[in-house]
């Protein structure tokens, strides 16, 4: 009954995409499948958005970064924007020479502890935090506090989340926005133009932008 789909959570092998192209109603996804063809996709551009993060906190003298990232859970189903973050961010501290570990994190108070604890056991002498889990992120600042690291004189913090929950924390965020109401807005316009008129499917990336606040200095 209905005249169009569009889907989110999108996984590298997706079980519903071949049932969407078996369908007559026009589909967008809301992100990024391993073969896209036949389909309309939108999404952040998360590679770009890991590797804008890191060139941020290597331009400000940072030579040890770690990306706290996506639940276990995400990463084992494929989940594309999470694998994107983290193919960004080694991407660019290979290219840079930056030292760069990662590590998934449970959206929990001790998960983000537990990845702390890892992340500080593989690089003791990081500098630098990308926090791509906005769940985990108030606890990963809070594991921070509690062990007497200052933000941003100890530890550089960039989050890769929406703006009001980079501006809602304690210390506004240095962060790189995810724009869920624009990505929405775009996949709306792009499935009401396959039924107005037809034509092309097309994948639409939209670029990072990073808002630099209070959380970001150069490296002591």
């Amino acid at each position: 009954m209905v005249d169009a789909v569009i889907m989110m959570d999108v996984e590298a092998e997706d079980p519903r995409l071949p049932i969407l192209r078996r369908q007559r109603q026009p589909a967008v996804l809301i992100g990024l499948p391993r073969d896209a063809a036949g389909l309309s996709c939108v999404d952040l551009d998360f590679e770009a958005a890991g590797r804008q993060a890191v060139d941020h906190l290597a331009g400000l003298g940072h030579r040890r970064v770690a990306l706290i990232g996506s639940p276990r859970v995400v990463l084992d189903r494929h989940t594309t924007y999470a694998q994107r973050m983290v193919a960004g961010f080694r991407a660019e501290t290979e290219r840079l020479g930056v030292a760069g570990v990662f590590e998934p994190c449970e959206s929990s108070h001790s998960g983000a502890a537990e990845a702390l604890d890892r992340v500080f056991e593989r690089l003791p002498d990081v500098t630098g935090l990308v926090v791509h889990n906005e769940v985990a992120l108030p606890a990963v600042l809070a594991g921070l506090r509690e062990r007497g690291i200052d933000v941003p004189r100890d530890m550089s913090v960039v989050a890769v989340c929406p703006q009001d929950v980079a501006v809602g924390q304690p210390q506004q965020l240095t962060s790189v926005d995810i724009p869920a109401t624009r990505i929405g807005g775009v996949a709306v316009e792009m499935v009401m133009r396959l039924l107005d008129h037809g034509g092309e499917t097309e994948t639409r990336l939209l670029g990072p932008e990073l808002t630099v606040r209070a959380t970001t200095a150069r490296a002591s």
